[in-house]
């Protein structure tokens, strides 16, 4: 009997999902089976004929029927499994509840020996082969075959309308009705030829299982000639699964390859993206999330059931996702639980309505880029490297060719403006303001300080104004590269003016880290820069504003002003170029500010 379609993961809805559909659908098949087993087939017995094998043998033939699998179809391949002969050979050899629990279990280890655990996807094969046993049990011991002799006309026509009737349609009815379910139509010519294709496969094992019979009757040993031919089978199948993967693979990354070279903007490229990594994988629900420069905007691409395609939206990163993005280089993937109540990753998978999910940074060859989140918590070893190859491609691409387009709607509406300066991206003064915005909006809730350092650049006006302006550009290019050594990836960094740069340092580990930030900045532009066969110096003066009291977070434009007067007082005092703005320094300023009388 086929498989039922993989069920990825229930995303949070009020309104019932494909998904949610196709749950619901297998708890009904479920409870249909179990009314039948306590039921009708309460006190059912093995009809009497002259043939019985131990429980044990009749589990290793579903076992082995489960992995021995049948694919047909070109554009669609279908997969049949041959675990329905056990199914027929079981209706004579075993009892009716001694072949209910060979079945299910033996075709469940097959299907985890193949393919893996997937809950959901199980869920719904154990639930069809409830009733499939018990419509196959019913209708063969209605028909009554003969007792004493499988071979007889009766008995071969049990079978055939045993098999008949759950196999060649309550199976592919449940299937096709399952497909219609998950997808929200029924697509008739899809539909027919899964039907055809189950029923060829029905036909297929009873005739198999009558052969079988027939070699039992001779001598029950003749059986044992079968399992050369079948571990032969099952290993081609595996030799030509493997190639086939490997062609899929290549296919896979070259479709990515192709995505990303395409012109378009990549709000209409990440839906394919995704697509194609969700098809290639069958990881269910997934979550595509890419931040520009700033690191706090993001823009989103959502997989939660493939029926109704690809979601994009634009919003902040969450906390947690800020902490997935500073994830070490050597973290390829992190499992995460929605129960672990120390993991900072954890409200990752709480606000998707996850029980777990693994979580992918998108890494390009300067910083993490976004992050991938998959409701699949484990993922193959051979799966894991083909998809960290392809996430390698879109990430590096995202970095080097601006393809993550940040929402920073304000004024008419136009986006974001970010330039870059070498390795580094300097945003303008409207972007970097909205980014120390959000990142003034979270503390609170993260407890975390933060940080804005105010770097003013003494010379720069009087570099830009001798040598010109591309020199100038020049000159801060190679700011640009100095001031990010000191930094790390998702720090911000924007020209707040003409000579003016900025610096926000987000979740800091302790206050004092700001004031190690600013010094090592002071000290790497005060060391000359080469032009040609001059060397100048730009110099600076470091002013900082950290907020600490996470009861009482300042706006944005007050924190510059907090910053500012710092600077002002670091230019001031003879030998401080680095300064930290406290109350103190704010009675200095109005202090020393002149009177308007």
């Amino acid at each position: 009997m086929s498989s039922a379609p993989a069920v990825p993961g229930q995303p949070p809805s009020f309104a019932l999902s494909g998904v949610q559909r196709l749950f619901a659908f297998a708890t009904v098949l479920g409870l249909v089976g179990a009314a039948l087993w306590l039921g009708p087939l309460h006190d059912s017995a093995r009809p009497s004929t002259a043939v019985s094998i131990p429980w044990w043998a009749e589990l290793a033939a579903c076992y082995m029927g489960g992995l021995l699998t049948v694919e047909v179809g070109v554009r669609r391949r279908y997969t049949v499994s041959l675990a329905e002969i056990a199914a027929a050979l079981g209706l004579f050899v075993v009892d009716p509840w001694v072949l209910l629990g060979c079945y299910t279990v033996g075709v469940l280890l097959a299907h985890w020996t193949r393919r893996g655990l997937q809950p959901s996807r199980d869920y719904g094969n154990l639930m069809l082969d409830i009733v499939f046993v018990a419509v196959a049990v019913i209708v063969f011991a209605a028909v009554r075959p003969d007792a004493g002799d499988p071979l007889a006309q009766r008995s071969i026509l049990a079978l055939v309308a045993a098999m008949a009737a759950a196999g060649g349609v309550l199976a592919p009815a449940v299937l096709v009705a399952s497909v219609s379910l998950y997808q929200g139509r029924l697509n008739l010519s899809a539909s027919a030829a899964d039907f055809v294709t189950q029923l060829a496969g029905t036909i297929t094992s009873t005739c198999v299982a009558l052969i079988l019979l027939v070699l039992t009757r001779v001598n029950p040993w003749l059986v044992a000639a079968a399992l050369p031919p079948a571990l032969l089978v099952i290993a081609l199948q595996h030799t030509a699964q493997g190639a086939r993967r490997r062609a899929e693979r290549i296919a896979f990354l070259r479709r990515v390859t192709d995505i990303l070279g395409q012109s378009a903007p990549f709000v209409d490229r990440g839906p394919a993206l995704l697509t194609s990594i969700t098809g290639a994988f069958e990881v269910g629900t997934a979550e595509l999330l890419l931040v520009g420069g700033t690191g706090f905007a993001a823009l989103r691409f959502l997989v939660a059931d493939r029926a109704s395609g690809v979601r994009s939206s634009r919003s902040e990163i969450t906390a947690a996702e800020v902490e997935a993005l500073r994830l070490p280089a050597e973290q390829r993937i992190v499992s995460v639980q929605a129960d672990a109540d120390n993991d900072r990753l954890t409200p990752l998978a709480v606000a998707r309505g996850l029980k777990s999910c693994s979580v992918l940074p998108l890494r390009g060859a300067e910083r993490t880029v976004g992050l991938l989140i998959l409701q699949q918590d484990h993922l193959p070893r051979r799966d894991l490297d083909d998809l960290l190859a392809a996430l390698s491609l879109i990430g590096v691409a995202a970095e080097q060719h601006e393809l993550v387009t940040v929402d920073r709607r304000r004024g008419g509406g136009g986006e974001a403006r970010a330039r870059g300066s070498g390795p580094l991206t300097v945003h303008d003064r409207p972007a970097f303001m909205d980014a120390l915005s959000a990142g003034l909006s979270r503390v609170e809730a993260s407890r975390r300080p933060i940080a804005l350092v105010l770097v003013d650049l003494d010379a720069f006006l009087g570099i830009r104004g001798t040598y010109g302006e591309s020199v100038g550009e020049t000159v801060l290019t190679e700011i640009g590269r100095r001031v990010q050594r000191h930094l790390r990836r998702y720090d911000v960094v924007g020209r707040l003016g003409n000579d003016q740069l900025g610096i926000f340092l987000d979740a800091l580990r302790q206050k004092a880290d700001a004031e190690v930030v600013g010094r090592r900045v002071l000290e790497a532009l005060q060391r000359a820069i080469e032009l040609g066969s001059d060397n100048v110096t730009v110099g600076a003066s470091v002013g900082i504003a950290v907020v600490d009291d996470y009861d009482n977070v300042p706006p944005a434009e007050e924190l510059l002003r907090r910053a500012d007067m710092a600077v002002y007082l670091a230019k001031r005092q003879a030998g401080v170029r680095c300064l930290v703005f406290d109350n103190a320094s704010r009675e200095s300023v109005i202090a020393s500010a002149p009177s308007l009388n």
